[in-house]
């Protein structure tokens, strides 16, 4: 299926880079711009805009070698239209994060990514392609297994330790199995992330 696509998004002059350390961070505005026109940006759950997300990503690059951390970026008519992330092991390579601008979702850009990723992956010698937590339903498609993931708390043994988790962390923790808590959570989410990105707008237009 990756294949199709792999060639279609040849025909039409698409390129595919792979990026690490002072090369990636070289690109960082492209990532950043990438994931705002992306529904991640929509949504408010962007991960790498200006600020500690963003911070978080430039210190990743300038601390990581090819051989620990590698980007992958999909290049159409001369734009940067998706990006994926991943983190490296001698036998593993784990996906991190990606987005794509969805003004080119006829790309396929993802996908795109994903083949030449694992592609490569397989190339070194790495024989688990991981994409590690998350519960989107593409994930349930293209994997052949899961696991499941475990959450530990520590807290001081003392009555005040034991009420800051049982007030503060358990209730959150049991939220998290109630489909309606996570989708009033989503909701909320993407509210918050359209009033951020207005205000954002606003603040650059004051200025202007």
């Amino acid at each position: 299926h990756s294949r199709r696509w792999v060639r279609r998004f040849e025909r039409r002059g698409g390129e595919v880079l792979r990026l690490a350390g002072r090369e990636a961070l070289e690109r960082l505005d492209d990532i950043t711009a990438i994931e705002a026109r992306s529904w991640k940006g929509r949504a408010g759950t962007a991960r790498f805009q200006p600020g500690p997300g963003g911070d978080l990503l430039r210190t990743a690059f300038e601390s990581t070698t090819a051989e620990t951390m590698e980007v992958w970026l999909a290049v159409a008519e001369e734009q940067p239209i998706a990006f994926q992330i991943n983190f490296l092991t001698p036998g593993r390579l784990l996906y991190y994060q990606g987005a794509y601008d969805e003004a080119h979702r006829s790309h396929y850009a993802g996908g795109v990514l994903h083949h030449h990723a694992l592609a490569h992956a397989w190339d070194e010698g790495r024989r688990e392609y991981d994409f590690m937590a998350g519960g989107e339903a593409y994930k349930a498609d293209w994997t052949t297994g899961a696991r499941t993931l475990r959450y530990l708390a520590l807290h001081p043994p003392t009555v005040r330790g034991r009420a800051a988790y049982g007030l503060l962390v358990a209730p959150r923790w049991r939220l998290k199995s109630w489909g309606l808590a996570r989708s009033g959570h989503a909701r909320w989410t993407r509210l918050r992330g359209r009033l951020t990105a207005r205000g954002r707008n606003t603040g650059t237009e004051a200025r202007a």
